[in-house]
């Protein structure tokens, strides 16, 4: 491994110190060479200094790194306390060391490119402790600390003496009557008995027909019969003039302008519409205060009413942004009942319109947004309608006078859901969709679950595309019975010969997109050596080939007279009907035998896509 070492370390005096405004920087700058002695010119070095206190292996106060640059000579220049903190340090900032309570070490590591090297560590020896200049450590060569001053004291310096001392709490503060103020702290001198000043009892007494105050000096009793003891009144406005009580007083006295207290007693409080007023009626009479005296402008009275026809109102906010705003943390923002009205027409909670003639944008009667929450549903507008002997609406909605369209419900974003019956043109719905009137549809509509459908072929519909029975009195025929086998009643039978070629075809409809899954026949065959077959077709639109997708043969002997035989084939090829491109069909073919026949064909299919 190369190693680089320092050739020289030199300390430079702080620039612009002055009092109370140290920089907290320390100048430092060096020549770097490997170990050959080869100056490093040009290079990056990172240098790391720790600065420790005490002793050279204390406690690391303060750790920084600095990225370099060495000069043509290998010199690098940098201050200490300008790099950034490792955070290995016991202090969180460089100007945070004290320098005048210790002596502090300094440790260099360089790393040229492979890896940090020690360069040693040195003890500060002047320079920083200029940074101790920002906080007096003597004055006059007197320690502050000499005094043994601990936290809270206060120093004055002694001019006589020449010495720095504590100052005592009593100098800064003077006892007034009653507290005594002793190394800084206070003391009650005065009266340190605080039972005498509890309340031991309180109450009436019938006897005596007075009420009483006890406490540990004595007790107090105040007559009733001086409070309706006739008084002065005297500024004549009927108001009691006075009201005395003190430690020398042995009753209270309470002047009044007469003795009787019937006519103090309220008989009324209310509003006077006529007036807009607050009456207050007692047996003296009426005292009538007019509202407009309460009056701060914001609000108007008139009669029953009070409205303000300016600015915002803001329930639960200091700024309101709109007419009427309300915020609140609450499980109800507002609440609206409307009970006991009796009319023939509408009972409405809430009521609101909006119009906008003159612009361009769009009016809505009401938003309701339903927003976040950590758990349960977010409902934007719930209707609930319940009771009564008509019709119950959870949610009305019309629209009309629309230029460009009328919707009384709108969906944007999301699905709806229906619990019950959907009704379109009707207002009793008897299915989960129930429609009266003409259906449109734009696109597919697809069943939730695949379904099976059959699809039978009669026998009636084949056609005869080569059949030898026309002139040589063999090949396929067709009749509506055939002794044996019972139930019946039409078949396709093959009348025997030697050599001949019979087939018959009819056409197959199925929807676009079914996926066939199985081709049954019934037959009938008497002969052991022979077959009859039924197959499954398609034929290519481009190429016009024919392709098989599933095939029955029957299989008999001369001895199968009982009755019918079902042969299936549910291993379909080309399975997925793609009536863009193909046409399908059934064929029946035979090349020999006798006494062969079907009587039925079924052809099993699944959809997804409503048929």
């Amino acid at each position: 491994m190369k190693k680089h070492h320092l050739l020289a370390i030199l300390f430079a005096c702080f620039s612009g110190i002055s009092l109370g405004q140290a920089p907290y920087l320390v100048n430092y700058q060096a020549v770097a060479h490997d170990a050959t002695g080869a100056l490093l010119t040009n290079q990056s070095v990172t240098v790391t200094f720790g600065i420790y206190r005490g002793s050279a292996t204390g406690t690391l106060v303060w750790e920084e790194d600095h990225t370099l640059s060495t000069n043509d000579y290998g010199l690098f220049y940098t201050r200490i306390g300008a790099g950034s903190g490792t955070g290995a340090g016991s202090l969180g900032a460089f100007s945070s060391i004290g320098w005048g309570i210790d002596s502090y070490y300094l440790k260099t590591q360089i790393d040229a490119g492979s890896g940090p090297q020690d360069l040693g560590t040195v003890q500060f020896v002047s320079v920083p402790y200029a940074l101790n200049a920002g906080s007096t450590g003597a004055i006059n060569n007197q320690l502050v600390n000499s005094a043994g001053a601990v936290d809270g004291n206060i120093l004055v310096f002694n001019g006589t003496s020449g010495a720095w001392e504590i100052l005592p709490s009593s100098a800064l503060f003077n006892a007034g009557a009653g507290i005594d103020i002793t190394s800084g702290v206070i003391t009650n001198t005065g009266d340190v008995d605080g039972s005498d000043d509890y309340i031991t009892g309180f109450g009436l007494n019938a006897t005596s027909d007075s009420v009483f105050i006890q406490d540990a000096n004595g007790r107090y009793v105040i007559a009733l019969s001086d409070i309706n003891s006739p008084g002065v009144d005297a500024d004549g406005d009927g108001w009691p003039v006075n009201l005395d009580l003190d430690d020398t007083d042995a009753a209270v006295t309470f002047h009044d302008a007469d003795n009787d207290p019937a006519n103090e007693y309220n008989v009324s409080f209310g509003l006077n519409a006529g007036s807009d007023s607050l009456v207050l009626t007692d047996n003296g009479g009426s005292l009538a205060v007019p509202l407009t005296a309460f009056s701060d402008g914001d609000w108007t009275v008139s009669g029953t009413d009070v409205y303000n026809t300016s600015g915002n109102i803001g329930i639960g906010t200091s700024t309101p942004g709109f007419p009427l705003e309300l915020r609140a943390t609450a499980q109800r923002g507002a609440y609206i009942e409307i009970d006991g009205f009796s009319s023939s027409s509408y009972q409405i909670g809430v009521s609101g319109i909006v119009t906008n003639a003159g612009g361009s944008g769009d009016n809505i009667g009401g938003t309701f947004n339903a927003i976040g929450g950590t758990g349960g549903n977010n409902i934007g507008l719930e209707g609930i309608a319940s009771g009564g002997v008509g019709i119950n609406y959870g949610i009305f909605a019309q629209a009309s006078g629309g230029s460009l369209g009328n919707y009384a419900g709108y969906f944007n974003q999301g699905d709806v859901y229906i619990a019950d019956h959907l009704g379109i043109g009707t207002t009793t719905p008897a299915a989960k969709l129930d429609v009266e009137g003409d259906v449109q549809i734009d696109g597919e509509y697809t069943y939730e679950t695949i379904r099976t459908r059959y699809q039978q072929i009669p026998i009636s519909a084949l056609s005869m595309k080569k059949n030898p029975n026309s002139g040589g009195g063999s090949g396929f025929e067709f009749d509506s019975y055939v002794f044996g086998f019972f139930g019946e009643s039409a078949y396709c039978y093959f009348t025997g010969g030697s050599g001949v070629d019979a087939v018959a075809t009819a056409p197959v409809y199925l929807p676009d997109g079914a996926i066939v899954t199985n081709l049954e026949a019934k037959w009938y065959d008497l002969d052991a050596s022979a077959d009859v077959s039924l197959s499954l077709e398609r034929v290519s639109w481009a190429t016009i080939n024919n392709e098989e997708m599933a095939i029955v043969n029957s299989s008999g002997s001369s001895t199968a007279t009982s009755g019918m035989v079902i042969g299936s084939d549910s291993g379909i090829t080309s399975a997925t009907i793609d009536n863009n491109n193909y046409s399908y069909y059934v064929k029946m073919a035979s090349i020999e035998g006798a006494n062969c026949g079907i009587s039925k064909i079924r052809i099993t299919y699944t959809v997804t896509n409503a048929d």
